[in-house]
């Protein structure tokens, strides 16, 4: 019996060489425990053959169990190599490179969602956008409550394929499951917003910010829509809400667009100090605001010319005029001062 024992620890010492890492391993090499002790215990060499044998199927289920299971890590390994270097490659705007390492990782993991998220937003990069679109419909099938995928779609859609009405309702199904997200009536807002269909656009912006009230861009793009379509009170009200966000990097913006709104409520004053807190906020961000530069100038211009301080006004709009996008408007405006003093 001695010598019984002594093999048994023997096997048992080999076997704990391994490790179980996975509760069905754990399971499984509790049933090869019970068995060595079985195994030292044996009344007699026909018990311990018999146990000898359940041992060995035991520690071979075990074995094939183990590398199953290793496999399985390698193959998640292999799919997580993949999609760090397409997201990398994205990154660095290798697109091709983005899509390689993206189908290679759905040829590893074909079930994750996030490999054929990548790919989708390669292949759109990349031009080839009906490719795009089922990359980005496989990436929701797989995962439903992810919803970046769906709005990619829709991004897609509206912009570089021109059917915006198909992305509205695209976001529609999406509003429909998740009822609580801000996120799909913004890119709606935004949607209707290019199109300068105001009637749309602001309420789909107004309903972003009235589910996330915290929404900061919400906020700031509802101003501009309310600004565009000359709704200068609740431009004015929508601004005062994007400016409760202290860290708000879009803040100069936030700024020209209430200087715009209180131009067009006819409170000047108010317009000078938010274009001037807009310049003031794009210098202090270190921010290339070109657009937003010279609005500010040329809202200012306006203010002041609106006041009768025509050679303050002067000066604005000449600032204004060094923006390109702002020069036809500001020396517009000159050509006016010029013919008001004679």
């Amino acid at each position: 019996m001695r010598t019984y024992l002594i093999l048994a620890i023997g096997l048992l010492m080999a076997v704990l060489t391994v490790l179980a890492q996975t509760p069905e391993l754990d399971a499984k090499k509790k049933d090869i425990d019970r068995l060595v002790q079985e195994m030292g215990v044996a009344g007699s060499p026909e018990e311990y053959d018999a146990l000898k044998k359940k041992y060995d199927t035991a520690v071979d289920d075990y074995r094939k169990l183990r590398a199953r299971h290793q496999s399985e890590n390698d193959q998640d390994v292999a799919c997580k190599t993949a999609l760090n270097s397409s997201i990398a490659s994205y990154k660095d705007r290798d697109y091709t490179a983005a899509r390689t390492h993206a189908m290679n990782a759905q040829k590893t993991c074909p079930d994750n969602a996030q490999a054929a998220y990548m790919l989708g937003l390669a292949e759109r990069k990349l031009g080839n956008y009906q490719a795009a679109l089922a990359a980005l419909g496989k990436a929701t099938q797989l995962d439903p409550e992810d919803t970046k995928a769906i709005l990619e779609k829709a991004r897609m859609l509206a912009g570089e394929m021109k059917r915006p009405r198909e992305a509205a309702d695209v976001l529609d199904a999406m509003i429909a499951q998740h009822p609580t997200e801000a996120r799909p009536w913004f890119e709606k807002g935004k949607i209707f917003l290019e199109q300068r269909n105001f009637e749309m656009a602001i309420p789909a912006l107004e309903q972003a910010v009235v589910v996330d009230p915290s929404f900061t861009r919400g906020w700031v793009t509802l101003t501009q829509a309310c600004v565009e379509a000359h709704d200068c009170e609740k431009a004015i009200k929508a601004a005062a809400n994007a400016l409760k966000d202290k860290g708000n990097r879009d803040i100069a913006e936030v700024y020209y667009h209430q200087a715009t709104a209180y131009n067009q409520c006819s409170q000047f004053d108010k317009a000078i100090e938010a274009a001037d807190a807009c310049l003031e906020n794009v210098s202090k961000l270190k921010q290339n605001k070109s657009f937003i530069q010279g609005g500010a100038h040329y809202e200012k211009g306006v203010a002041l010319m609106k006041r009768g301080m025509l050679d303050t006004a002067k000066k604005s709009f000449q600032d204004a005029s060094a923006f390109i996008e702002w020069r036809q408007s500001a020396n517009f405006e000159l050509d006016a001062i010029k013919k008001d003093q004679g």
